[in-house]
């Protein structure tokens, strides 16, 4: 389960990432990371739907950049948390206390890799009428959220061995049924961030870069849908 895998692996696995593209500002906050589009947002132009992430666990947060570097160029201001021990399970509810810091974000999604994704879940279940969107990234519930009312797209990955094929098709039962689904051919469970090798992990086939462009050419669509 992915609640429990903080339980069998206290390795902490750090970003190996390399610069963040120039027309992004990173900026790190006391308990989060915000990442957006410098130009569009200086202008006034930010898009008013903002995403926030959960890290899985063990993982630190700035690890995700890389990837959601992607998200927020396409218009978007990503807010990246930081957790207590890198664990979301142990303050899961963090992005519901923050949402009065951004006065200009008027809708909201969510997503989280691994344990972000499952504790992102659980923000949905006890506030299922705060976000527009949810976004799993090798990930699945712990709760069931099927009668709640929200956009879902869960991306899972063909040689992820930490959330394997089986752990997905269960979660579709605790999902909406009009959830997305998408499995990235090649990819693996560490690929969704940029952290190196995860131990138990299975071997990608295709690189980090194509791993997250795969991710965002279905995620990008999926939030200007939300809007």
């Amino acid at each position: 389960m992915l609640s429990l895998i903080f339980f069998t692996s206290c390795k902490k696995y750090k970003p190996e990432i390399g610069a963040i593209p120039e027309n992004l500002e990173l900026i790190e906050h006391d308990d989060y990371f915000t990442l957006f589009p410098k130009i569009a947002c200086d202008s006034g132009n930010c898009a008013t739907l903002g995403i926030m992430f959960y890290p899985g666990g063990n993982v630190k947060p700035k690890a995700y950049t890389e990837m959601l570097a992607h998200w927020a160029t396409a218009g978007y201001r990503v807010i990246i948390f930081k957790m207590p021990s890198d664990l979301a399970v142990l303050a899961p509810q963090k992005a519901i206390k923050c949402m009065d810091e951004f006065p200009e974000i008027t809708r909201w999604a969510i997503s989280g890799h691994s344990l972000g994704g499952a504790m992102a879940s659980d923000v949905i279940e006890k506030h299922n009428d705060t976000f527009e969107g949810l976004i799993l990234l090798g990930a699945y519930p712990n709760k069931s959220i099927k009668d709640v009312d929200i956009a879902v797209l869960s991306i899972s990955a063909e040689f992820d061995q930490l959330t394997t094929a089986a752990d997905i098709e269960e979660s579709k039962e605790k999902l909406p049924n009009d959830a997305q689904f998408l499995d990235i051919k090649g990819g693996n469970h560490a690929q969704f961030g940029s952290y190196g090798a995860q131990k138990k992990d299975g071997t990608a086939t295709i690189s980090k870069e194509e791993q997250h462009e795969a991710v965002s050419q279905a995620v990008i669509p999926f939030l200007f849908t939300l809007q």
